[in-house]
């Protein structure tokens, strides 16, 4: 089961006990499959549960129960339940009171709960989120209408959102990038566990990233050594095989010899080990005398 599907399971089982708050959570459902333009009303879903979400929130709040019809039940086929005409419903009072409420729930929502009944509608009925075990974060929800989605945004925005439009495929959408909203969108609607879920993979991603960072900084660091290291016993050893080692400067020879005892040393160590303690850039310093001395020799 994908993660959106998860989610939907989630917030399709929690209880709606207002009578105000089913239709905005009816209405929600409604706004992305229907063109209220055209006089349309049409709802599909491949979740079974927000499939009788609908039903009961339809009966609940005009006293009629939808039929659906289930198509693609052959197995590895998704299903997909879809609403049949209504011959027994107001279809033009459905369609005047969702436009009207859609038009009026930003400035005067019946109640408190009424908007996050309205956006969990919105989701569950053509939302998704993806896993953020799995990819980036990104919730979008699609819709049949411009106008609809221009007003679900203009919602969104006076709620404190920020979202982005995209067209593809013949679909509008409305969708999210920035984690933090989408954590803010999921506990707001209800479903506060995914939020959480959300966060703590972002978490943990920054985590692995973060030691990702160290481990690379530390190969780099230790390149940096090994590679420097490598030069200094080159220059020493050429200068100990054509015997001038003994040219060199009292303070260069015995930096040299402690160098060559020392090959897995870090420049901090050697300068550890001389009499008295050195500084690390002052061991740096002989050490680039010497190899210079020894490119000369």
């Amino acid at each position: 089961m994908s993660f959106s599907s998860e989610v939907k399971n989630i917030l399709a089982s929690l209880q709606v006990k207002r009578n105000c708050c089913r239709r905005a959570l009816l209405f929600g459902m409604l706004a992305s499959h229907s063109d209220f333009q055209n006089q349309i009303i049409s709802f599909s879903t491949d979740n079974e549960k927000v499939s009788s979400l609908m039903s009961w929130a339809f009966r609940h709040v005009y006293g009629v129960i939808p039929y659906y019809e289930t198509s693609g039940v052959m197995p590895g086929v998704v299903s997909y339940y879809k609403m049949k005409p209504l011959e027994d419903a107001p279809k033009q009072s459905v369609l005047v009171s969702a436009t009207e409420f859609i038009e009026g729930i930003q400035e005067a929502p019946a109640c408190d709960a009424c908007l996050s009944c309205f956006l969990r509608g919105l989701f569950l009925a053509s939302g998704t989120v993806s896993d953020p075990n799995k990819r980036g974060y990104h919730l979008e929800i699609l819709f049949k209408s411009e106008a609809v989605r221009g007003a679900v945004y203009n919602i969104l925005c006076g709620s404190g959102f920020l979202p982005k439009f995209a067209e593809r495929k013949g679909s509008l959408s409305i969708y999210f990038k920035n984690s933090e909203s989408i954590e803010d969108f999921l506990t707001v609607i209800g479903a506060p566990h995914a939020a959480l879920d959300l966060m703590n993979a972002k978490i943990m991603r920054e985590i692995r990233n973060n030691e990702n960072r160290r481990s690379n900084c530390d190969a780099s660091n230790i390149y940096r050594s090994t590679g420097a290291a490598d030069v200094h016993l080159r220059a020493i050893r050429k200068l100990m095989d054509n015997g001038k080692i003994s040219l060199l400067p009292g303070e260069l020879k015995t930096t040299a010899m402690i160098r060559y005892q020392n090959p897995e040393c870090s420049l901090s160590e050697i300068a550890a080990l001389h009499e008295p303690p050195l500084t690390k850039s002052g061991v740096n310093h002989r050490m680039k005398r010497i190899v210079d001395f020894a490119e000369k020799n």
